[in-house]
């Protein structure tokens, strides 16, 4: 059976069209964790609880990795797949990704993933060709957790052994609230065995433009900072672990980028182009964010974040600025066209 952990905030609008193609089939089992929602998230979902066998409401604690952990914690399946909220897999790409796992033995079994917008649909692909990482290759896979262009990082979309994370103690960091699901892939591949990858679409990412990674948040560079300190901490504490650095900058100067954008020269910050050119020049040398800038690798970014990471790396602040106030203008044109 395959456990499929379903987190639930505010999901009362979504939950439903999330879970539909995955009811009434023995092979899965659906938990869903409702993690503190102010709306009628529960009543929705005990509604479906009523009606189907193979779904069970849990409650957790507030945030996604006190939901995620309490579903691996009472999942019974052989694996587990998680899913977001507002999201939804292929139910029979799934299926066939479950029994191929099953057959040839994948600690991870990972497909490619579709962005769905209101009008376009961008597919992802990881490889154009089925790839398999064993001891021979897997640093490969391991080190691509940190490079978020990859799609690697993300912990939906695949199916993951339920005995490797049990039996290794894998669970996401509680106090993480950004880049907890990249954090927890990087651990994960380290004590995988055999992963692979298969290029068929598995899972749907519905674009959502009030998804918390682009909402302003006041605290938003100190959350992002406590996860860049977690992965650099993972790093430390694994043997050889100095052979992920160079994906680790990259991974620190991505979130650096993001950080610029969603709050540093956010428009909704409401602070004045000098405050912010001031405050982010004092961001940028925060420790993590400092040995990143030190290692820019540009190949492995697209010209899209090659570019402004250059403007930060040479203390281009304004230019950074007029990338960010066009990325809104990108951002607030794709809400309309998903209203």
């Amino acid at each position: 059976m395959l456990s499929i952990i379903v987190p639930a905030y505010n999901a009362e609008n979504t939950i439903k069209q999330s879970i539909n193609n995955l009811l009434d089939n023995d092979c899965f089992e659906i938990i869903i964790i409702e993690n503190g929602s102010t709306d009628k998230t529960t009543d929705v979902v005990e509604e479906v609880v009523d009606k189907h066998s193979n779904v069970k409401l849990l409650h957790s604690t507030p945030g996604v990795s006190n939901a995620r952990n309490c579903g691996i914690e009472l999942a019974s399946g052989d694996y587990i797949a998680f899913l977001d909220a507002d999201d939804y897999y292929e139910v029979n790409t799934l299926i066939e990704f479950y029994s191929r796992a099953k057959k040839d033995g994948y600690d991870i079994l990972m497909g490619a993933y579709s962005r769905d917008y209101a009008n376009l649909k961008e597919k992802h692909y990881y490889y154009n060709e089925e790839k398999v990482f064993n001891s021979s290759n897997i640093d490969e896979f391991v080190k691509d957790t940190l490079i978020p262009e990859k799609g690697v990082g993300l912990v939906w979309g695949k199916v993951i052994k339920t005995s490797l994370l049990k039996n290794e103690e894998l669970v996401f960091n509680p106090k993480l609230s950004f880049a907890e699901d990249a954090e927890m892939m990087f651990r994960t591949a380290i004590k995988s065995r055999k992963i692979g990858y298969i290029p068929e679409i598995l899972y749907h990412y519905t674009f959502n433009p009030n998804s918390a990674v682009r909402k302003y948040k006041e605290d938003l560079d100190q959350r992002y900072i406590l996860a860049m300190r977690a992965v650099l901490s993972d790093i430390r504490n694994t043997e050889n672990g100095d052979k992920y650095l160079e994906s680790y900058y990259t991974f620190v100067n991505n979130h650096l980028l993001i950080i610029a954008v969603n709050f540093s020269f956010s428009p909704f910050n409401g602070k004045k182009y000098q405050v912010n050119k001031n405050e982010f020049r004092k961001l940028c040398q925060e420790d993590v964010f400092k040995l990143g800038l030190e290692y820019p690798n540009y190949k492995k970014l697209s010209k899209s974040r090659a570019i402004p990471l250059f403007f930060v790396k040479h203390h281009l602040y304004y230019l950074m600025y007029l990338v960010v106030r066009f990325r809104h203008k990108q951002f607030k044109k794709r809400n309309e066209e998903n209203v």
